[in-house]
């Protein structure tokens, strides 16, 4: 088993037609033979997954492997590709990305120019060819899309990279741990970079590194955001529990019941006073991540009071997954 340079480490559920796509654009990198990667694929056994996987495996010149890990949530799929990654760096990359040319190649440029081991890029969203929909803010980061600034610059402790656009040198890894498999839907990328940040390393931004998001026609739903939303409300409860306390949870909890109360519901009510489609959805978006964020301290302060068994089948939660009180 030879060691590369990088391995590039994606996670997949059933999805072979992005599949195959994403493939397509990592084995194309450019490298002007300064770096070696492989591709190393986590999937859950579906056997379309397996013939793409497959397919691109006899294509090419670039390493692909597989390794198969049982659905149990991103976070348990993040930790078996760190655990069978043979690069010194490791590159995450979504299943449903199309990576530029020199994606790659930027991650590692930026992470020898600033001597630093994290970095992240640009991901733009790649909606259907027939939109014309004028997304908000709040809409296109519910869909994925990441902060985009001119030049290189450090990220924050509050905007970090993009889950799917991030570079990570093993030892940070080795320092900072695996990822919190206590994150089942979303959230785990979001964690570990808070992790790394308490560590004091720096990471660094690219507007050269760019992948885009695949947008196809039924995430441009309400239904789609709705859900995200929530998941999104619900994640970033939890980390709260988790890093900083109950009590602190449920200090925001009330503050975004406030904002919702004060903010936003009254701009839901001027949006569709106005006939904007657009401005009802982005407040919409915002009172559901307040409704995921006070559902979700509810539960984790007293579940068996706050049960919200229909609300868990409705948007497809595992409370039994989820993040009870620690002892």
């Amino acid at each position: 088993m030879s060691a590369v340079d990088v391995s590039i480490l994606m996670c997949t559920h059933n999805r072979a037609a992005m599949l195959r796509d994403a493939i397509a654009s990592l084995v194309s990198q450019q490298t002007e033979g300064k770096f070696t990667f492989e591709l190393l694929i986590v999937h859950s056994g579906a056997a379309e997954t397996i013939n793409v996987i497959e397919e691109a495996r006899k294509a090419g010149p670039v390493p692909v492997r597989a390794a198969f890990q049982e659905h149990r949530g991103i976070s348990v799929a993040r930790n078996r590709a760190l655990a069978e990654a043979r690069g010194e760096w490791l590159a995450w990359f979504d299943d449903d990305q199309l990576a530029d040319p020199t994606w790659l190649k930027a991650l590692l440029d930026i992470a020898i120019e600033k001597n630093c081991k994290s970095t992240g890029g640009v991901r733009l969203l790649k909606l259907p060819e027939n939109c014309t929909r004028h997304l908000t803010k709040a809409c296109r980061r519910a869909l994925g899309e990441s902060e985009i600034w001119p030049e290189a610059r450090a990220y924050n402790p509050k905007e970090g990279p993009p889950g799917g656009s991030h570079l990570l040198h093993r030892s940070v890894v080795e320092m900072v741990g695996d990822y919190d498999e206590a994150f089942g839907l979303r959230g785990e990328d979001t964690d570990l970079y808070r992790r790394i940040c308490k560590l004091g390393i720096v990471s660094w931004y690219t507007p050269h590194s760019i992948c885009h998001h695949m947008i196809p026609p039924d995430r441009l739903t309400r239904e789609y955001f709705q859900t995200t939303a929530l998941h999104d409300g619900w994640a970033f409860a939890q980390r709260d529990r988790r890093k900083k306390g109950a009590a602190m949870m449920a200090g925001a909890a009330i503050a975004r019941v406030g904002q919702a109360a004060c903010i936003n519901m009254p701009r839901l009510a001027k949006a569709r006073l106005a006939g904007d489609q657009e401005s009802i959805l982005d407040a919409e978006i915002r009172l559901w991540i307040a409704e995921g964020f006070t559902r979700s301290s509810l539960y984790s302060l007293a579940p068996n009071f706050f049960r919200q068994t229909r609300f868990f089948s409705r948007y497809e939660f595992r409370p039994e997954r989820r993040f009870l009180p620690q002892a």
